[in-house]
């Protein structure tokens, strides 16, 4: 586990802003990694077998809300893939 050092009081609050809503999703339990080192392309990793690619932080909670849907599907009827969803867009 690393430690989170921020420049600014800002990217600080923007951190927050972005973990609170990730916190908020039902998969928030199975999230394994979070990197927040590029704010342009934010990343997650769920059960330790899907990557999430979430791109900034423009429509964070829609990004998100897709990811939610699809990891249902995933788990419903794909359970043993494992790979990249791409949330960006």
């Amino acid at each position: 586990m690393e430690t989170l050092a921020f420049q600014t009081k800002s990217d600080l609050a923007w951190s927050q802003t972005l973990l609170a809503a990730i916190h908020k999703t039902s998969f928030a339990d199975r999230i394994t990694e979070v990197d927040l080192s590029d704010p342009f392309s934010i990343k997650l990793v769920v059960s330790g077998k899907y990557t999430v690619l979430l791109g900034n932080e423009k429509d964070f909670e829609k990004k998100l809300a897709r990811t939610e849907n699809a990891l249902a599907y995933l788990s419903e009827n794909m359970y043993a893939l494992e790979g990249i969803l791409h949330a960006e867009k």
